[in-house]
């Protein structure tokens, strides 16, 4: 019998629901990663956590993990940034602070006011979330048309009861104006 993984030199792997479900590995996950020879790349759309505390978290359950071998949605959306955007371009962050760390990594300014004139809104995902931050958010994306770049797709449901963030989130984008550059990691509009 051919195993699909033999034809690949790496693997990309996705985590939360894949590899674990929040603090518990997938049941023969580990071992099965273990059997073969191709090199392990971890990629998530959670822009909540830093690379190094992705690759913690992995570790702890067992997985072979570097921090090299981790990318995140918000690495991806802060090198989009920084492909379009002048350095030390102040960006507003919605988002934590390990998003804002990653727009500093890539020579950006990180701020969190439209008073701070950001050029463009960065957002992902964070349980800290709130109408302040949106607020300074929609004042940058009418007032200034800036462009706005989100890390993740907000489609979140528990139990059959859509998560209030969600609605937080697409109250924002029905706000901004048609003429407003918009990006999504996944897929870039103009």
């Amino acid at each position: 019998m051919t195993v699909l993984r033999t034809q690949y030199d790496v693997l990309l792997l996705d985590l939360d629901g894949t590899l674990y479900a929040g603090a518990h590995a997938i049941p023969g996950t580990q071992v099965a990663l273990g059997q073969g020879t191709q090199a392990l790349y971890y990629v998530t759309n959670n822009a909540s956590r830093s690379p190094s505390a992705v690759s913690a978290h992995l570790t702890e359950l067992g997985f072979d993990s570097e921090d090299d071998r981790v990318v995140t949605s918000s690495q991806t959306a802060v090198r989009l940034l920084a492909e379009r955007l002048e350095p030390g371009a102040a960006v507003l962050v919605v988002g934590t602070d390990a998003l804002a760390d990653e727009v500093t990594r890539v020579g950006l300014l990180p701020v969190r006011e439209f008073a701070d004139s950001p050029v463009a809104v960065v957002q992902g995902h964070s349980t800290e979330t709130d109408w302040t931050i949106l607020a300074e958010a929609c004042l940058a994306i009418r007032r200034v048309r800036c462009g706005w770049l989100r890390t993740w797709t907000p489609h979140c449901r528990r139990n059959g009861v859509w998560f209030s963030e969600t609605a937080r989130w697409w109250q924002l984008y029905a706000l901004r104006p048609s003429r407003n550059p918009w990006w999504q990691v996944s897929r870039l509009h103009r």
